[in-house]
């Protein structure tokens, strides 16, 4: 098989690049190249602007795939450009949207027919509105599609945890080992998986007839978990005890904005979801537990942050710091997190607290004279 994955060094670009190599196919990148040393070893790399059809014209030219994965695509605009890019030079065109679709049903299992209309999330009605074009299109056109849904995606280059930091990872890790708090909100039961697992199943349905013009979410029944489940795992793997402390929604909207939507209409709520349609066209079966995907994960990310001369997130920890301190000042928290946090600002932490405090709304003026730039421009 010859497959074009675009992106390559994500979380779940790269993990489709690496089993499709390991499969012995023929697999090209189509990358800005910014973190190459992210690139899987046996694929063909690509460097240029996706959004730049003549460009990709270009770099690509008569070169004919059996499957194109769209793994960049967000909006129904970057769609139609994608689209006019790749959807004539392949047999398959495979879209990665988001299990973020479907309508929230509490404890029930979802299925891919349930309905898929919550809008309240930009994120997921950006992605409703780009499947329903892509069926309309692909129909009209006559163009095999596949609409894969991943559910919280991690691996080497993403930790499963509502607020988490990418830039780099092992910040967050580092932050436990500092002995300070770590932030959380709602403890909430969510259905999670690992990239291996994700990627073995998603390429099993590449020219699978079983997927062509099909929708499927890629979860794991063996990782029906908890977000508390994941900080517990990580500190018994680094032999230590993590302070955590439960944040409401609300104050994620006036400290940390930038993860409100995602934590109120996406983290906070349950979600579960039912695989006997991916089980039927696949045989799939998750492998790996919780415990050995955090064990790889701190791992990588360790060696990643030693090796590649990364310097750890600061403006994620003043985030962290000044929305745990907002919490506490205005007695928002249990009672028993609120004794945590009485003895942590005992060692003489407050000050730091404090500090990121201000330094939060240092960045929220400056995001502020941004924008007031922008629209005088």
């Amino acid at each position: 098989m010859r497959i074009l994955i675009t992106g390559g060094t994500g979380v779940i670009s790269s993990g489709l690049v690496y089993e499709c190599v390991s499969r012995g196919y023929e697999v090209f990148t189509l990358t800005r190249g910014n973190n190459k040393f992210r690139n899987v070893n046996g694929a063909i790399n690509i460097y240029c602007d996706i959004w730049d059809t003549d460009s990709v014209k270009t770099k690509v030219g008569n070169m004919k795939f059996d499957v194109v994965v769209d793994c960049l695509t967000y909006t129904v605009e970057q769609l139609k450009i994608s689209l006019c890019n790749f959807s004539g030079i392949c047999n398959q065109y495979v879209f990665i949207s988001t299990a973020g679709v479907y309508n929230r049903q509490g404890d029930k299992k979802i299925k891919e027919s349930d309905e898929k209309n919550f809008i309240e999330w930009t994120y997921s009605k950006n992605k409703i509105e780009c499947e329903n074009y892509l069926i309309n299109y692909c129909l009209s056109q006559n163009i095999i599609y596949t609409i894969i849904r991943p559910t919280v995606t991690y691996g080497d280059y993403r930790i499963p945890f509502p607020v988490a930091t990418r830039t780099p990872g092992w910040t967050f890790f580092q932050r436990m080992l500092d002995g300070k708090p770590m932030l959380a909100s709602d403890n909430v039961k969510f259905s999670i998986i690992h990239i291996e697992d994700f990627s073995r199943a998603v390429v099993s349905l590449f020219g699978n007839q079983k997927a062509f013009n099909e929708d499927f979410h890629i979860t794991s029944d063996l990782n029906e978990i908890y977000w508390d489940d994941v900080i517990e795992a990580v500190g018994k793997i680094l032999n230590i005890k993590p302070k955590v402390i439960h944040v409401p929604a609300e104050v994620f909207g006036k400290i940390y904005p930038s993860l409100y939507d995602e934590i109120k209409y996406h983290k906070n709520t349950v979600q579960l979801f039912d695989n006997t349609k991916l089980n039927k066209a696949v045989n799939f079966t998750s492998k790996i537990r919780l415990e050995e995907g955090i064990a790889r994960m701190i791992r990588s990310m360790k060696n990643e942050f030693d090796t590649s001369g990364l310097q750890i997130d600061k403006r994620w920890n003043h985030y962290c710091n000044a929305t745990i301190y907002y919490s506490y000042i205005h007695k928002i928290l249990s009672k028993e997190e609120e004794n945590i946090l009485d003895l942590y600002f005992d060692k003489s932490e407050t000050l730091s607290f404090i500090k990121s405090y201000m330094m939060v709304y240092v960045y929220k003026v400056k995001r502020s004279l941004r924008i007031i730039r922008k629209k005088l421009k």
